[in-house]
């Protein structure tokens, strides 16, 4: 956790919130379009939840993309505060929760997705 907490500090709160507004779903380091990869299945009214969400824009980009509910869960508090400052200024509702993706504290067989993009 002491290495995503320094990340957030050194880079991705400065940039979070542009990343829950970027228009197009990209994975990992080197941004490869969803359009491209077509990974994700339909989301429009389905409940997904992200493991390993950090700063959540994934989740933010599923949200926006129909997603009755996403739920993002993730170890480290500094990423979720991050989290949370976005969802609440930018009016995307996500849902957030501070656990490791091992040991989620949800009931089982409650989302249609599972994503994470950064959790491995």
């Amino acid at each position: 956790m002491e290495v995503w907490t320094r990340a957030n500090a050194d880079y991705t709160d400065a940039r979070a919130e542009a990343a829950w507004l970027e228009d197009e779903i990209s994975w990992g380091i080197w941004h490869v379009p969803e359009a491209g990869l077509q990974a994700l299945p339909d989301v429009d009214g389905k409940d997904v939840v992200e493991l390993g969400c950090g700063t959540a824009y994934f989740g933010a980009w599923l949200k926006r993309r129909g997603a009755r509910r996403v739920v993002g869960v993730d170890p480290t508090p500094a990423q979720l505060e991050t989290a949370r400052r976005c969802s609440s200024k930018l009016g995307i509702d996500v849902e957030l929760v501070e656990a490791f993706a091992e040991d989620v504290p949800l009931p089982d067989a409650a989302f249609d997705v599972a994503v994470s993009e950064y959790g491995a």
